[in-house]
């Protein structure tokens, strides 16, 4: 409802703005003795059309006003509000379902964003993987035992084994690489995360980032290459403590 409201006084307020940007004259003639008008006329008035600088003859009454539409500053505002009230009505953040960052601080941003976020999740997990992916994935995986595709002679006895998967959604950008980043190594020091799952939280599988870094490791050995490290490694203690 809100965005039918809002497309009709768009539409008003547009047919105004060109209404007003068609700056005509009238013409009256009070005593009937301008003469004849040229073209086609209804009641003694010109049928025409509104034209940028176009003087239009009328009935007697000789006079020339020009037309002259009130202007309004509540078009933005009006617009902001039903935007906002639109956003709120579908838990997304304004600034999102509107492009509109005037005025946005990176606080501001933050918080909207992370509560945006939280919405995502829960539909991810609740509706998405729940109420589509399970489903698919278990279908497809008795399909295959069935067909004989799938070696699985103990399926009967143990489908979980099979079943069972883990779903890593998209990865959410960073609001703030660099601190987000030192967050996560904190919080994964200090015992709160373990890397698995700041790992599955940017969309990847930690098993492979894992096959992949020692990999990367091996590979650069071999060449004799030697990068930066981005976190000093772990000190050992004296046998004295």
């Amino acid at each position: 409802m809100r965005l039918h409201e809002l497309d009709q006084f768009e539409d008003a307020a547009l047919v105004k703005a060109k209404v007003a940007a068609l700056f005509t004259g009238f013409i009256t003639d009070p005593d009937g003795t301008a003469g004849g008008l040229s073209g086609t006329n209804t009641g003694g008035a010109l049928t025409v059309g509104m034209e940028p600088g176009s003087l239009i003859p009328l009935p007697p009454g000789t006079d020339i006003r020009f037309s002259n539409p009130t202007e309004h500053d509540a078009y933005a505002p009006f617009v902001k509000n039903h935007l906002r009230a639109v956003a709120a009505g579908l838990g997304l953040p304004y600034e999102l379902v509107s492009g509109d960052l005037e005025g946005v601080t990176y606080s501001s941003i933050r918080a909207g964003l992370i509560e945006f976020r939280r919405r995502v999740e829960q539909l991810q997990h609740n509706v998405v993987v729940h109420l589509f992916c399970r489903p698919v994935w278990e279908r497809f995986v008795r399909l295959a035992v069935l067909t004989g595709d799938l070696p699985a002679r103990d399926f009967d006895r143990n489908p979980d084994a099979y079943l069972g998967c883990e779903w890593l959604p998209p990865k959410f950008d960073y609001v703030d690489p660099m601190k987000d980043v030192q967050a996560e190594i904190l919080a994964i020091g200090a015992g709160l995360k373990s890397r698995s799952q700041a790992i599955s939280e940017r969309g990847y599988d930690a098993e492979q980032v894992d096959a992949e870094i020692a990999a990367d490791r091996e590979r650069a050995d071999g060449m004799g290459l030697t990068f930066g490290q981005t976190a000093a490694p772990p000190q050992k203690e004296d046998a004295d403590g």
